[in-house]
C-alpha cells in the first residue's frame, strides 16, 4: 500500500473514531466535510511534492467541523507517513491550547508540541495563570519546535521573525501546514507625523536607544518635508519611497517591532513605526491626503506579510466571498459542501431618519453624545420589539459605543454578567472582535447594527500587498486615488470585506449549532447594512433563508436615486412589467436620460441576472422602454401574453 492509500485509510478511520467518541454518527453531510478537508490536504502535499506555491482553501460552514476533521487530517499524515511532520496555526492563544489539547486525544505525546507567550517553558506556572486566567497543558521552548514532528504556533509566530522555528522540521520544510482562521496577508503600518515624533522621543528618553533616535529624527525630516508638498491633481494618494534609513533594517529595530507589536498605546507606536520605515525603503509606502486638503495627510506603509509556502491548506468559512480568493493567485478554493439556510429568518432595520439620516454612517455619529445616545436608545428599543423576554441575543455595534459606555460594553457574555433588557440575556460585542468564537451559540436572534468599514487608505494598502507591488511601480494607486473610485480591485476587496464580517458574525449564534444533515440551528437574524448590498448579497451569503421585507428600507433607498435605487425597485417588486415612467414616478431617476449608465451598474446588472429581468426599449409616442420578467417576455414571444 503507497503512502497515499494509507493517509487516506488512516484519515477515515480517526473520523470514525472521533465521532464515536463524541457520541455522534458520520452523517451525509459531515462525511462531505471530511471529504473536502482531506481532498485539500491531499492536493496540499501533492503541491508540496511539486513545489507549488499556493493555498487549498476550504471554506466549509461555520460549525462544520472543518478543524476537527483537519485534526484527523494531521493524524493520519503522522501515522501513514514516516519522517512527516506539520504545523497548526491558530488565531489565539486560547484556540492553540484546545487544538493541543484535541491533538493529545490523536498523536503521540512524543510527537506533539505547543509554543505561544502562554506555553514558554522560560516563564513560570504562576506568571502564566496571573497573566492569562488559565493554566497550559504543557510548556516548550521555541528552539525547541523544530524536533517535534507537530506542532500548535499561533499566526503571529509564524509570521514573525522566529517563524522559521515553525516552518522547519529537521533541517526540512514541513509536509503539512494548516492554518485556521483567516490570517492577516498585509501588515498595514498607518502613521502620521506625530506619531513617529513620540517614538523618537521614546527612544532618547525611555529606551535611550541612540541610533534609532537619529533614525526616527531622519524619518520625521523626510515626511515633514512629503507633508508640505502641494497636491498636484485631484489624486488622494502618493507613491513614497526613502532608502536613506539603514538602522530600521537592523536586527534591533525587528526585535523592537515584534516586542511591541499587537501592543500598542495609542499614544505611542513603536511596531508601526518601525513597520512604516521598513516598507518605505522598499517602496511599499504611500500619502494619503486629507479629503479637500492641499497638503498633509497619513502615511501609510503595507508588507505582504504571510509566507506562501507548498504543502499549505486553509479554512475559513468565508474564504470564498472575502475578495482575496479573486485576487490572489495563490489561493486555490477546493470543492465544500454548502449549508442550508432554512432556518435562519433575515430582516432588514431602518433606524429613524431623526436618529441617522439617510446616507449617514455610523461612524459619523457615535463621535458626539448628542447624536449617539438616541442611536444606543433606539438599538435597546429595536432588541425589545423584535424579541421575547427569556431570550439570549447578540447584539454587534461599533467599538465606539460600547467605548463610552452608550452600551454596556462589559456584558460580552450570556453568563452572570448578561446585561438584562427587560428579560432579555443580551451580549454586546463590538465589529472586528468575535470571529471563530463559539461564546455566543445559543443566542436566538443576533443583531448586526452598521457595518465594519476599514478607512479607504488600508484597502488600498491591503490591494497593494497582496498584489505584492510597490506603490510607485504601478498605475493602480492612482486608480484607486479618488473617494469614489471604480477601481476593480479596490471594489473587491472592500465588498468582500464587508460580506466576510456580516456572514461571520451572523453565525456566532444558534445557527452555527448546524443540524447532522447540513441545515444552520433556528435563528433571526436583523442587519442595518447598506440596503442595495444587502439586497445583491442576500441570496449569496444566506441561501436558503427567509427574507423579511422592509417597506422602510425600501422607501429609503428608493428615495436616494441613482442606478440603487432601481436595482431596489426591480429587486422588491412582485410585478413582472415596470414601465420608465414607472421607474421615474417612483425613484426619480429618467431612463430616458441615463439608461446606459444605469442598466451598465454593477447592481443592475446583478439585480437583473438574478430576477430574470430585460430591459426593453420603447419604440414611437406612447410605447415607453420597460423592465420585464424573463417568464413574461417569453410569454410574448410565443403569443401568450395577455
Amino acid at each position: 500500500m503507497t503512502d497515499t492509500a494509507k493517509l487516506v485509510s488512516a484519515f477515515w478511520r480517526i473520523v470514525e473514531k472521533q465521532t464515536i467518541e463524541r457520541g455522534n454518527t458520520l452523517s451525509d453531510f459531515s462525511r462531505s466535510v471530511a471529504q473536502s478537508i482531506l481532498d485539500a490536504g491531499m492536493a496540499a502535499y501533492d503541491d508540496r511534492d511539486h513545489r507549488r506555491e499556493q493555498y487549498r482553501v476550504v471554506s466549509a460552514p461555520t460549525g462544520s467541523g472543518k478543524s476537527s476533521y483537519a485534526w484527523a487530517l494531521l493524524a493520519a499524515l503522522i501515522e501513514a507517513v514516516p519522517g512527516s511532520s506539520a504545523v497548526f496555526l491558530c488565531e489565539t492563544i486560547n484556540q492553540c491550547e484546545d487544538t493541543y489539547r484535541e491533538l493529545l486525544k490523536l498523536v503521540d505525546a512524543g510527537d506533539l508540541a505547543i509554543w505561544t507567550s502562554a506555553h514558554d517553558a522560560a516563564k513560570s506556572l504562576e506568571d502564566i495563570e496571573r497573566a492569562y486566567h488559565f493554566t497550559p497543558s504543557a510548556q516548550f521552548r521555541a528552539n525547541d519546535l523544530p524536533d517535534y514532528r507537530v506542532i500548535v504556533v499561533t499566526h503571529k509566530f509564524y509570521k514573525g521573525t522566529r517563524g522559521a522555528l515553525s516552518r522547519e522540521y529537521n533541517g526540512e520544510d514541513r509536509t503539512l501546514t494548516i492554518i485556521d482562521e483567516k490570517p492577516s496577508e498585509v501588515a498595514i503600518f498607518d502613521i502620521d507625523v506625530a506619531d513617529v515624533m513620540k517614538v523618537r522621543e521614546w527612544a532618547l528618553a525611555a529606551a535611550r536607544i541612540n541610533d534609532a533616535f537619529d533614525a526616527f529624527t531622519a524619518l520625521r525630516t523626510y515626511l515633514e518635508d512629503v507633508w508640505e508638498l502641494e497636491r498636484t491633481g485631484p489624486k488622494n494618494y502618493r507613491a513614497l519611497q526613502h532608502s536613506d534609513l539603514t538602522w530600521f533594517s537592523s536586527e534591533q529595530a525587528n526585535r523592537l517591532r515584534e516586542e511591541y507589536e499587537g501592543r500598542e498605546a495609542p499614544d505611542l507606536k513603536v511596531a508601526s513605526v518601525i513597520g512604516f520605515a521598513q516598507a518605505l525603503a522598499s517602496g511599499f509606502a504611500f500619502m494619503s491626503r486629507y479629503q479637500s486638503s492641499s497638503q498633509g495627510g497619513r502615511f501609510v506603509g503595507y508588507k505582504p506579510d504571510l509566507p506562501i509556502r507548498p504543502g499549505t491548506v486553509l479554512l475559513d468559512a468565508t474564504s470564498d466571498i472575502d475578495g482575496v480568493a479573486q485576487i490572489a493567485p495563490w489561493r486555490m478554493l477546493m470543492p465544500a459542501p454548502q449549508l442550508s439556510f432554512e432556518n435562519l429568518t433575515v430582516a432588514h432595520l431602518v433606524p429613524p431618519a431623526e436618529v441617522i439620516k439617510p446616507g449617514e454612517r455610523v461612524s459619523q455619529i457615535v463621535k458626539k453624545y448628542q447624536r449617539a445616545e438616541p442611536y444606543a436608545r433606539w438599538i435597546k428599543q429595536a432588541v425589545c420589539e423584535n424579541t421575547d423576554p427569556g431570550e439570549k441575543v447578540l447584539v454587534v455595534v461599533q467599538k465606539a459605543m460600547l467605548d463610552h459606555n452608550y452600551l454596556p460594553g462589559e456584558s460580552g457574555s450570556f453568563g452572570d454578567d448578561a446585561y438584562d433588557l427587560n428579560g432579555r440575556k443580551v451580549a454586546f460585542i463590538n465589529w472586528g472582535t468575535g470571529i471563530g468564537s463559539n461564546r455566543w451559540k445559543d443566542a436566538t436572534s443576533v443583531f448586526l447594527f452598521g457595518e465594519f468599514h476599514l478607512p479607504q487608505r488600508a484597502t488600498v494598502g491591503t490591494a497593494l500587498g497582496i498584489l505584492n507591488e510597490p506603490a510607485g511601480a504601478c498605475a493602480r494607486l492612482s486608480k484607486m486615488g479618488s473617494s469614489n473610485s471604480r477601481d476593480e480591485v479596490f471594489l473587491t476587496l472592500r465588498e468582500g470585506h464587508l460580506l466576510r464580517w456580516e456572514k461571520q458574525l451572523a453565525m456566532r449564534g444558534n445557527a452555527r449549532n448546524i443540524t447532522s444533515d447540513g441545515v444552520c440551528g433556528r435563528q433571526k437574524l436583523f442587519v442595518t447594512s447598506e440596503f442595495s448590498r444587502f439586497l445583491l448579497h442576500k441570496d449569496g451569503l444566506f441561501p436558503g433563508a427567509t427574507f423579511t421585507k422592509s417597506e422602510e428600507a425600501r422607501k429609503a433607498e428608493l428615495a436616494k436615486g441613482g442606478a440603487k435605487a432601481v436595482a431596489t425597485l426591480l429587486a422588491t417588486t412582485d410585478r413582472d412589467c415596470i414601465t420608465s415612467l414607472e421607474v421615474q414616478d417612483e425613484t426619480r431617476v429618467s431612463l430616458q436620460k441615463h439608461a446606459s449608465r444605469i442598466l451598465a451598474s454593477e447592481p443592475m446588472q446583478a439585480v437583473m441576472a438574478q430576477g430574470g429581468w430585460t430591459f426593453v426599449r420603447g419604440r414611437g409616442r406612447g410605447n415607453p422602454s420597460k423592465f420585464v420578467r424573463a417568464a413574461v417576455s417569453q410569454q410574448a414571444d410565443l403569443g401568450l401574453a395577455a
